[in-house]
């Protein structure tokens, strides 16, 4: 297996950098295949200690905390349209936690 296939990378972009400037959240990803950065497009939450996982294609960020609260809102990226989704929140606001996929399905454990 190499790089490109292994689960964490999506279309041969990785996911590495939120910067914060002017005042604004940026999201920075890297492409494997023409080894440069792009900005991504915004999330619709601001959002620290997030848990991020992929699968099928995706990225998903799901909790985290935006500087007020932990959140039980979800968001999934598709890069090949550069877009945020929200999809159906958590049970329970939480950030701080960990997350992955096993069979198909995304999961979360721990946290705050």
């Amino acid at each position: 297996m190499n790089s490109t296939q292994h689960p964490a990378f999506l279309c041969n972009l990785l996911l590495t950098l939120c910067l914060y400037l002017n005042e604004q959240i940026h999201i920075m990803g890297f492409d494997l295949t023409t080894h440069t950065w792009q900005e991504l497009a915004p999330m619709h939450s601001y959002r620290c200690y997030v848990s991020v996982t992929a699968m099928d294609g995706y990225i998903y960020a799901m909790g985290g905390f935006d500087g007020y609260s932990r959140l039980n809102s979800v968001e999934r990226y598709q890069p090949s349209t550069n877009q945020w989704t929200l999809i159906a929140s958590m049970h329970q606001q939480r950030s701080d936690a960990s997350c992955t996929t096993l069979h198909h399905k995304v999961g979360g454990s721990s946290g705050f």
